[in-house]
């Protein structure tokens, strides 16, 4: 089932939140067919979504060029609508929906 709701090729990004079992998983199989699409892992909540946002902070922190706000606030905030409005705004200016 997972497959099959990740393989779409409408997809234009993924939110990862909270969860135990699966989210690992979820994310490797969406990053293996959209490699280029964005991946958004909220880590505030906890659960796995969470490891994932630090990994990915912590990855992003080693690379000079990147912004590393937006991926502090995925990992800390508890601003959830705006989190996710700019989730959304990525997500749309990456795949020239604005």
């Amino acid at each position: 089932m997972r497959r099959q709701m990740l393989k779409r090729e409408d997809l234009i990004g993924a939110v990862f939140l909270g969860g135990m079992e699966g989210i690992e998983d979820e994310a490797k199989m969406f990053r293996k067919l959209h490699p280029t699409r964005v991946a958004a892992y909220v880590g505030a909540p906890g659960g796995a979504a969470r490891e994932l946002a630090e990994r990915e902070l912590a990855h992003v922190r080693a690379n000079p060029q990147a912004e590393i706000e937006w991926f502090a606030d995925l990992a800390q905030s508890r601003e959830y609508p705006a989190l996710m409005q700019r989730i959304v705004l990525t997500c749309a200016a990456q795949a020239g929906l604005t």
